[in-house]
């Protein structure tokens, strides 16, 4: 499995490199701090799998508080079919502290 360092994802953004961008934490974490991700919690991920579906062959970038649930989230959709998933190292706390 793939990650992508919270430095590449900062000059993704900033280079308006097309990707889409999933948080898996809960609503109340989404609340609290978030990098303008969609917000499908974990919990409900196998639920979204039809929406998410359209995305199967582009870049995707899955992040949680510290990279933990977003490897299980990256790990569902490798075996779901998608290719380009990666999952934000050291999640939104990596992300916030560089």
């Amino acid at each position: 499995m793939k990650d992508i360092t919270p430095e590449v994802l900062k000059q993704k953004i900033a280079d308006n490199q097309p990707y889409m961008l999933i948080d898996v934490r809960e609503p109340w974490e989404y609340e609290q701090a978030n990098i303008g991700g969609k917000n499908i919690p974990l919990v409900l991920f196998s639920q979204n799998l039809p929406q998410l579906m359209p995305l199967i062959y582009k870049e995707i970038v899955v992040y949680c508080q510290s990279g933990y649930r977003s490897k299980q989230a990256q790990k569902f959709l490798d075996q779901q079919g998608f290719t380009k998933v990666w999952n934000l190292r050291n999640g939104i706390k990596g992300y916030l502290s560089c």
